[in-house]
């Protein structure tokens, strides 16, 4: 045990520097969504990823909470994609949901700093890197609180049963509500990610 040292990961800088309005608008437009008016989800498409509890929240949240669509799912299919898509088809929530494919690395920062919130309801993760990333970015990340993600998203963002939609669809609405909760989230978020630096993961 004494041999063993944790040495947590870091955002790219990219992450912290803020695209200008128009930057953010071209860009969303191109994806199809609204800036500060839709949730994204970083990462495959895959049924690791838990994408079940944030779709089920979604059919609770009220449609003019976010805009249309309300969700942007960022990344490749995996294993279990087509279970995903299934149950898009089963809730309704087809117009609301879109599947934005692979995602490029320069695209990324700017695509997560326009979105509402992240949302990051995986089961398992080795670390969790793109909550952070999000807080990095100015943007509230919610997040299950299974695996490492307890640990690395800590205080700065919202932790959730990952398998309570209910408690997703509150979280979700709140931020898209409530502006004094969400800019607390961004604050809390922001003296989080600072202790997330590649200068410290080098020096540890």
């Amino acid at each position: 045990r004494e041999r063993i040292r944790v040495v947590h990961l870091a955002p790219g800088d990219e992450f912290r520097r803020r695209a200008s309005a128009a930057e953010a608008a071209e860009l969303c437009a191109r994806y199809g969504v609204e800036p500060g008016r839709f949730l994204v989800h970083v990462g495959q498409v895959a049924r690791r990823k838990n994408l079940a509890v944030v779709l089920r929240a979604l059919a609770r949240v009220a449609p003019d909470a976010l805009g249309t669509p309300a969700l942007l799912l960022a990344g490749p299919p995996g294993v279990g994609a087509e279970e995903v898509e299934a149950l898009v088809a089963e809730l309704g929530v087809g117009g609301r949901v879109r599947f934005g494919g692979y995602v490029p690395g320069a695209d990324l920062p700017t695509l997560v700093g326009a979105s509402l919130a992240l949302v990051h309801p995986s089961y398992d993760e080795g670390f969790g890197l793109t909550p952070v990333e999000a807080m990095a970015a100015g943007v509230p990340a919610l997040a299950s609180d299974r695996g490492a993600l307890p640990e690395v998203v800590g205080a700065g963002g919202a932790l959730l049963d990952a398998d309570d939609p209910d408690a997703w669809a509150a979280a979700i609405t709140a931020v898209a509500t409530d502006r004094a909760h969400r800019a607390a989230l961004v604050a809390r978020g922001d003296l989080h990610q600072a202790r997330f630096t590649w200068a410290r993961v080098a020096q540890e």
